[in-house]
């Protein structure tokens, strides 16, 4: 038998694709290119591989950059946007004014530099449940 355009001999592994098709991707393996989009469908259902999903129960897929969200001291910015993108995550904390100083964070979001409530000699820190954090030697 005469090899095919896949080759492979035998019928093409092909016939699950189509392009410029009018309806999404509907059967597991199925690949469409509709509406200048790939539609492709996969165990989990149908989707595009443009896009990225949180979970298998996210229902709105979206670019990378929309679906991470960020807080308190971190940042997010696109870098060489419209040609080779990357994203880039940036934590920016405060510096220390003086000797010692130590990052302090009431809701781990949020970071103020201070001095500990520690001494070289029994000196101790707490936090706000009243947990002993650093104990003195």
């Amino acid at each position: 038998m005469p090899r095919t355009p896949d080759r492979v001999p035998g019928p093409s592994q092909e016939e699950a694709t189509l392009y410029d098709d009018s309806t999404l991707s509907t059967l597991e393996g199925e690949q469409r290119y509709v509406s200048g989009s790939f539609s492709l469908y996969d165990d989990q259902g149908e989707f595009n591989p443009r896009y990225v999903s949180i979970s298998s129960a996210d229902t709105a897929a979206d670019a990378l950059y929309n679906k991470i969200t960020v807080a308190g001291n971190l940042t997010k910015q696109i870098v060489n946007p419209g040609a080779n993108e990357q994203l880039r995550l940036t934590a920016s904390l405060p510096p220390a004014s003086t000797a010692g100083q130590v990052l302090y964070s009431l809701d781990g979001l949020t970071f103020t530099a201070q001095l500990p409530l520690t001494s070289w000699e029994n000196g101790w820190l707490i936090n706000m449940d009243g947990l002993l954090l650093v104990a003195g030697i």
